[in-house]
């Protein structure tokens, strides 16, 4: 600890959004920064920050070259913004459904879509795949979860891994 304090200073985020998101894109070049007073995305290379929105949203990921990013604002049906970096253009709005949970790999969004559980603890989820470089949406199919205690994707992004409960 003690060498912490003597080494140099890396970077001092001085941009007005207090972070309560955070996200490094792959090559650690940009961080994006979400908070209840919006978003934005600070270049480490430079300290420069790019000030994306001003309502409460956070990062869901950027995409493996860091060309695009992906955010969603607070709020259970609001929608996903897909951005341009380093621009900051907002590229596309895409509707999200109440209960969903998205993962981002490389260009590819996946949307899970989750039914309210029965009394059993089962849900279903419809799965969506959307490309970060634009293109209709894809369905994948119906996911029963059957008492699904945890869930994520391997490293080579091939499988979907679910634990079951019970």
């Amino acid at each position: 600890v003690e060498a912490l304090w003597r080494g140099p200073m890396v970077h001092v985020l001085t941009d007005a959004v207090v972070p309560v998101f955070v996200q490094w894109s792959h090559d650690g070049r940009w961080l994006a920064l979400g908070g209840t007073a919006g978003l934005a995305v600070v270049d480490r290379n430079t300290g420069n920050s790019i000030r994306l929105a001003s309502v409460a949203e956070g990062p869901v990921g950027f995409s493996r070259d860091g060309t695009r990013l992906v955010t969603r604002p607070q709020g259970a049906a609001s929608p996903l913004h897909l951005w341009s970096i380093p621009e900051g253009k907002l590229l596309e709005t895409w509707p999200r459904a109440e209960r969903q949970t998205e993962l981002l790999r490389d260009r590819r969004l996946l949307m899970f879509a989750f039914s309210e559980k029965t009394a059993d603890g089962r849900s279903t989820a419809i799965i969506r795949e959307r490309s970060l470089d634009g293109g209709p949406e894809r369905t994948f199919g119906r996911w029963e979860t059957r008492g699904l205690a945890g869930w994520g994707l391997d490293l080579s992004d091939k499988w979907l891994i679910s634990l079951q409960g019970g």
